[in-house]
């Protein structure tokens, strides 16, 4: 989807508010301010930037991290994982 002017627009998926996301790779990273994660944990996002650097929640920690490396739970399964992961 773009513009007239041929730019492409960003479309914000945190714009209906925070949704859950599953990681399909590891990210570690040591910078202040930024979450890590293991492969297929899961995670509440509250945040999304254009630049693809979402902020997010889990296992009690609160951080940035890149888009790219999580996919969103399908909404039919979201209250199950808020529960069970406690998100």
């Amino acid at each position: 989807m773009g513009s007239d002017d041929g730019h492409t627009m960003f479309i914000n998926p945190c714009s209906d508010g925070d949704f859950i996301v599953r990681a399909l790779h590891e990210y570690h990273t040591d910078s202040l301010g930024h979450l890590s994660f293991a492969q297929f944990q899961y995670i509440k996002v509250k945040h999304c930037e254009e630049s693809g650097w979402w902020l997010g929640e889990s296992e009690n920690s609160r951080g940035w991290f890149p888009s790219n490396r999580v996919e969103r739970v399908a909404p039919v399964y979201e209250a199950e994982v808020r529960v069970q992961h406690r998100l």
